[in-house]
C-alpha cells in the first residue's frame, strides 16, 4: 500500500472518528435533556399528589375523580418522557459504540503509517549503507591497481 494511499486514508479515518464523537455529544446532550424532562415531569406528579392528598382535599367525588384524572394524565406524561429517556440512552450507547469502532479503526491506520514510514526509513539507511560500502570498495579497489 503506497503511503500516499495510507495518509488519504488516515485522514478519511480521522474524520469518521470526529464524526463518531460529535454524534457521542449530540445523543449524550440529548440523554441528559430527556433526563431532566422525566425528572421534571415526576417532580410535577409528585407535587401534585401532595396537595391533593393535604387537608384542603376536595371532598365531592366529581373532584377527587378530577383529581385522580390529573394524576393520571400526570403519571402517563412521566412515563412517555421515561420512554424517551430509555429511547435516548440507547441512542447514546449506539453512538458510543459507533466511536469505539472509529477509534480502533483509526488507531489500527495510524499503527500501520507507522510501520511503514518505519520501514522506509530503515530501507533508506540501508540504501546509504550499500551506497557508503560501494564507494569503500571501488576506492579500495582504486588504491589497489
Amino acid at each position: 500500500m503506497s503511503t500516499r494511499r495510507i495518509e488519504t486514508v488516515v485522514r478519511v479515518r480521522r474524520l469518521q472518528e470526529q464524526l463518531a464523537s460529535a454524534e457521542v455529544a449530540r445523543t449524550r446532550h440529548a440523554a441528559v435533556a430527556a433526563d431532566a424532562a422525566e425528572r421534571a415531569a415526576w417532580q410535577l406528579v409528585a407535587e401534585r399528589s401532595d396537595t391533593s392528598s393535604g387537608h384542603g382535599a376536595p371532598t365531592r367525588i366529581a373532584a377527587v375523580l378530577a383529581e385522580r384524572d390529573k394524576l393520571e394524565g400526570g403519571i402517563a406524561h412521566a412515563r412517555r418522557h421515561g420512554d424517551r429517556t430509555a429511547t435516548a440512552h440507547h441512542h447514546l450507547d449506539l453512538a458510543l459504540t459507533d466511536w469505539r469502532v472509529a477509534m480502533q479503526r483509526l488507531d489500527g491506520i495510524e499503527r500501520l503509517s507507522e510501520r511503514l514510514t518505519t520501514a522506509e526509513r530503515a530501507e533508506e539507511s540501508r540504501k546509504e549503507m550499500v551506497e557508503l560500502d560501494d564507494l569503500v570498495v571501488m576506492r579500495w579497489e582504486g588504491d589497489a591497481a
